[in-house]
């Protein structure tokens, strides 16, 4: 056979080569379809391979059989001959797919592999059912593909029973490769089952990973290696390149769901890879395409491409594209042994404009060149071959005008011409990767309008830029809003607690149990959910977990619209301005009132009503817990998964800062609303003329929940967009090439190789590198979480930190529930006035303690004992700050006709005789007060008043009663509450708290510290989700509800609603104050004897290992004593 033209001959004709030949071609009128292109060229025979898929139309399930062309290359020209369809590849009752042909150097053998699926039966029937149809088999050619031998099934020997845990799978499409060792590689991918429940397989779970099959004597025997987790990848090539120390290392390059390329290694030669890590640079379209990767030694292309530009060109080191900071050293020289070619559709919006990409430094997934358009127009699969001696590359690939599989088109270009075209790219402007550069001029004139789809120019992709949706920035700021607004809405209640129970008629223990009951869901699942999260699709599933939030949120508002309009007078059902209501009238001059509705008469309408209303409150409060699972954990673990690790800290800090300014948002936000009246949606006619100062005023606490569920909805959004995994930030690639060359120097060094070391030695060795282990299933989950719980619990650091941060958290819990409420009632002030107070000044203390705290851990580098000690004294301080609180506060008010009955609850007594004859309702509340003596009364009619005066003045109106008979000298009376005398104590009475608050929060990072570096690192993890879990079941769930039960067993006048006890009207102020801020001291006394112990036993440990230190260190004397004592003297020794 004739040699091919010389090296010379060759690149001095290189323009000639720059065209298209079609090689196959769609058959319009047939419906005849050719896909799935694979190459191989044979260098000793000079022959080139063209594979393809022949389909009775452009589906997969419409796959016939395989054709082949074959190519005589002479010089820079191939001549080929006709197609030749492959009916040895075939078994009876199945179709052909996915050639992978690869050559055997030493024996000159051509296996070409493939799959054989039965019937008609698609890749999606057999994921979604679990029952895999495809089998995988080759044939080999002895004389460079003139002829074949019979096919051969291999499905039994290569996967044998792991098949039953494949839903499916399938070789390439494209070539495979032999590496310098000798092993034949055939890249693959399988759909893996994992058993999700028990025993029971779930395939609708299941999940794409490629993998390689192999053969290490020469195609007689063939195996599998392990799937490259955890990332879903599908289709794949690999590549062999040269590591830093110069030992062959194998890339691979796979097909992704998530907009980009994933790229992974392997140091022994394909067995198991490393995790395969996103590269934002090689992007892939909507669900993804096909690539072609192939490597070449880049030494005598640089020498060509010197003499092609003459002396005037750029030098190796001037030329801004081959940087040699870049190039990996190695003996005898400075450049790598091995580049990387790459071939894929450009554009991210759909499959066009074929484009060819370099890479200098393989192991640096950051340097990938900007890509060379070899095809503008509608593009797809594609498959390269290398003739690195030759200088030359071919590239097979589907293109068409209109549509990507009209036809399969053989493209031969030179190294010159990929040098010559990334030079331009890398001098013209903009970065590399920025901007994609067409063929050459000859190329832009031959793709007319009509040539590209929709009548377009083929334009600049500007669609190679990276979207917005993989940066780890974008995502942080979107998770940061995502949680400011969740927060809002759990804290909303909180604000609006009070006027919830005036309301619907709710007891402080109900609406306690109320708060806490969004702890419920969130405690069921958040230890699973922790454990099993890198199993999913974290930021869809946070989206789909703000949408419940969202929906928990209208639900909450829902009883505002269900119910009827609230009535403040019972006596006026259409709350005219009808003041004589509440008036005395004598039974003398009026016919006797008619009397109440009966208890049965009650219960079967209003009872029915007010049970509804408290069942989708406590619904609402279940959904919005089980909705807030996902969205912390998941965020905080996806951004320390994907941000640069030095950056990691910054983003969670940025995240933690804008997160904590929630519950003050959603304090501000009840102080907003809680001004406006309750019905403001459908106001009586001629308004009402009710203040928010009188103690029957109702806010619109149903509008900060649609508006905070509207925020959520709408923070919701982009995390159905952001992918499963993105890309590393790059200074992170740039570590995992030294891990890699520093691996690859280990082994080149004469160590043990990795499969000859246990595999624990081999993944700490090799830092990842090796296959990571299957995740756990459910059943082993909960067979090993009781032992590691245990473990944990009996560590005594740990259990008495969780122990402290219980006390503190039941306080915090308690005060964040009931602090606006006892404000409003210890203190006279409204409910908008005590959330302002809140949200200004106590939620900003508590999160000025978490940073101080965060901030003299880091500055003062505190180990455990300081830590410690840091918690002691801000326990201690806190406490002692809560002392004057039992002296701060307003004395009772004075009800007529309301007084302590010893032995038993607080309850009415007689009214005085003067208002016997005036018949008073005795559920009416329509407060009045003497402004004279102090003294308050429920209603009008109670005073004795029987006539009302109103007056006008400043935009402020005042009713007043007169003639009252009980009353010293008649009057008049004021509508509404007695003005509280020591209203002004409030704002000392919060700033003590707020001190408080931030003395506590001052704890919170260092107690953590306490917790991470007290346990086994294996256990940290799960450590703190239960941490988390510990403290909402013993703290956050309990301890609104025994704050609610002791405010309410303070009350002294309860308002009766179908015969049962409804929403407390009068508290006894100091029993209040001090059982309020008693349990305050009780929790915080606890945090203090906590962490009083916490130190103790670090004194003790330290003195320990000081001993051990002294007597391990000590000679045989110190021993023999010891042993003397009865001790053997390894047991004094650390």
């Amino acid at each position: 056979m004739e040699e091919p033209e010389s090296r010379g001959e060759v690149m001095e004709e290189v323009t000639s080569c720059s065209f298209n030949s079609p090689l196959f071609q769609q058959e319009d009128k047939r419906g005849i379809t050719y896909r799935i292109p694979a190459l191989l060229y044979i260098p000793p025979t000079h022959t080139f391979l063209a594979f393809a898929e022949k389909r009775s139309t452009s589906r997969d399930e419409d796959a016939l059989h395989l054709v082949l062309r074959r190519g005589l290359r002479t010089g820079h020209s191939v001549q080929w001959e006709p197609l030749k369809p492959l009916m040895e590849a075939m078994l009876p009752g199945h179709r052909t797919m996915n050639p992978c042909p690869v050559w055997e150097q030493k024996s000159g053998c051509v296996y070409l592999f493939f799959i054989c699926v039965r019937g008609h039966v698609t890749e999606r029937q057999q994921v979604m059912s679990g029952r895999n149809a495809a089998r995988l088999c080759f044939i080999c050619s002895q004389d460079a593909g003139c002829s074949w031998s019979e096919v051969r099934d291999l499905t039994e020997e290569v996967i044998g029973a792991e098949v039953k845990r494949w839903a499916t799978f399938a070789v390439g499409p494209g070539h495979g490769i032999q590496l310098q060792s000798g092993r034949l590689i055939i890249p693959a991918y399988a759909y893996y089952i994992p058993y999700w429940f028990f025993c029971f397989r779930l395939p609708c779970k299941a999940k794409p990973h490629s993998l390689m099959i192999y053969s290490d004597d020469l195609g007689a025997t063939w195996h599998h290696g392990r799937l490259i987790k955890p990332t879903a990848t599908v289709e794949c090539e690999v590549a062999e390149v040269t590591g830093r120390a110069g030992d062959p290392v194998l890339y691979c390059s796979a097909r992704t769901p998530n907009r980009c390329r994933a790229e992974a290694f392997s140091i022994n030669n394909g067995e198991c890879f490393q995790r395969p890590a996103l590269s934002n640079q090689l992007c892939e379209p909507p669900h993804g395409c096909q690539g072609s990767v192939v490597s070449f030694r880049p030494l005598e292309i640089l020498h060509g491409y010197q003499d092609l530009n003459g002396k005037d060109s750029p030098t190796i080191q001037q030329s801004p594209l081959l940087d040699s900071s870049l190039w990996p050293e190695q003996e005898g020289g400075i450049l790598s042994k091995s580049w990387l070619l790459y071939s894929h559709p450009t554009s991210k919006k759909r499959r066009v404009n074929l484009g060819i990409y370099l890479n200098q430094t393989p192991l640096d997934a950051a340097c990938w060149s900007r890509p060379w358009i070899l095809h503008c127009g509608p593009c797809g699969y594609s498959d390269l071959a290398a003739l690195e001696k030759e200088g030359l590359f071919g590239c097979l690939f589907e293109c068409g005008t209109k549509r990507e599989c009209e036809q399969i088109a053989f493209r031969l270009f030179t190294d010159r011409e990929i040098l010559s075209h990334m030079h331009e790219d890398s001098t013209g402007p903009g970065p590399v990767g920025e901007e994609a550069q067409m063929p050459d001029k000859d190329t832009k004139a031959m793709m007319s309008v009509e040539d590209t789809p929709g009548g377009k120019a083929c334009p600049n992709p500007q669609d190679l830029r990276p979207s917005v949706f993989y940066s780890i920035k974008f995502f942080v700021l979107c998770h940061s809003l995502l949680q400011l607004a969740q927060l809002m809405i759990s804290g909303y209640l909180k604000s609006s607690i009070s006027t919830v129970e005036k309301r619907f008629g709710l007891s402080s223990q109900t609406s306690g149990l109320l708060a806490a009951f969004n702890e419920v869901g969130n405690t069921a699942l958040i230890v699973f959910v922790s454990y099993f999260g890198s199993r999913v699709h974290r930021p869809r599933l946070i989206g789909y977990g703000a949408v419940v939030v969202a929906l928990a949120g209208l639900l909450m508002s829902l009883p505002h619209f269900i119910s009827e309009p609230y009535r403040y007078d019972h006596t006026s059902p259409d709350m005219p301005q009808d003041y004589e209501a509440s008036l005395c009238q004598p039974t003398t001059l009026v016919p006797a009132p008619t009397p109440a509705p009966s208890n049965s008469s009650c219960s079967s309408n209003t009872e029915a009503q007010h049970l509804a209303v408290v069942g989708i409150m406590f619904m609402a409060q279940t959904l919005l817990g089980v909705g807030s699972v996902p969205i912390q954990p998941f965020g905080i673990s996806y951004i320390d998964d994907f941000a640069h690790n030095s950056n990691s800290p910054l983003y969670l800090g940025i995240l933690f800062a804008i997160t904590m300014m929630g519950p003050g948002m959603a304090y501000g936000l009840g102080g907003l609303m809680l001004r406006l009246y309750v019905d403001i949606d459908r106001m009586p006619e001629g308004g009402i003329r009710l203040t928010s100062k009188d103690p029957r005023w109702v806010g619109a606490w149903w509008l900060g929940f649609l508006i905070s569920a509207a925020a959520v909805a709408l923070a919701a959004i982009p995390y159905f967009f952001f992918p499963k995994e993105m890309p590393k930030e790059k200074h992170e690639l740039r570590f995992r090439r030294r891990v890699l060359a520093a691996s690859a120097s280990t082994v080149s060094k004469g160590e043990d190789s990795p499969s000859e070391k246990s595999p624990g030695a081999s993944q700490e060795k090799h830092d990842g590198l090796a296959q990571i282990a299957p995740d756990l299933t459910v059943i082993q989950f909960i067979k090993v979480f009781p032992r590691v719980l245990l473990r944990t619990l009996r560590h005594p650091i740990f259990l008495l930190v969780v122990l402290s941060q219980v006390c503190t958290s039941s306080m915090v819990a308690g005060m964040a529930t009931f602090l606006p409420k006892f404000l409003e009632r210890q203190f006279s002030v409204t409910a908008s006035y005590a959330n302002l107070l809140i949200g200004s000044l106590t939620i900003p203390s508590a999160i000025m303690g978490i940073v101080l705290g965060g901030v003299l851990v880091k500055r003062l580098h505190l180990g455990p004992m300081r830590c410690g000690i840091l918690c002691l004294l801000g326990a201690l301080s806190c406490l002692l700050l809560s002392l004057p609180l039992f002296f701060m506060g307003c004395p009772t008010h004075q009800i007529a006709g309301i007084t302590r009955q010893p032995g038993n609850l607080p309850g009415p007594e007689l009214f005085p005789a003067c208002s016997e004859p005036c018949s008073c309702p005795l559920d009416d509340f329509n407060p009045v007060c003497d402004p004279r003596a102090h003294v308050e009364y429920l209603t009008p009619c109670q005073a004795g008043c029987t006539s009302p005066v109103a007056q006008e003045a400043l935009d402020k109106s005042q009713v007043f009663y007169t003639n009252c008979s009980c009353v010293a000298g008649g009057g008049p009376v004021s509508a509404g509450s007695c003005d509280s005398a020591c209203s002004h104590l409030v704002l000392p009475f919060m700033f003590l708290v707020s001190l408080g608050a931030a003395l506590a929060s001052l704890t919170h990072t260092p107690s953590f510290m306490l917790i991470l570096r007290g346990v086994k690192k294996e256990d940290k993890t799960l450590a703190v989700g239960i941490q988390f879990m510990l403290l909402r079941v013993l703290a956050w769930m309990p301890s609104p509800v025994i704050h609610g039960s002791a405010i309410d067993t303070t009350c002294v006048h309860w308002a009766q609603s179908c015969g049962r006890r409804a929403v407390c009207r009068y508290y006894d102020h100091d029993l209040l104050r001090n059982r309020f801020v008693g349990l305050q001291f009780f929790f915080k006394t606890g945090s203090l004897a906590c962490f009083a112990l916490i130190l103790a036993i670090l004194r003790q440990q330290v003195k320990e290992e000081g001993t051990q230190v002294t007597v391990s260190t000590s000679g045989p004397q110190q021993q023999l004593l010891a042993s003397g004592s009865g001790k053997k003297p390894e047991e004094s020794s650390v």
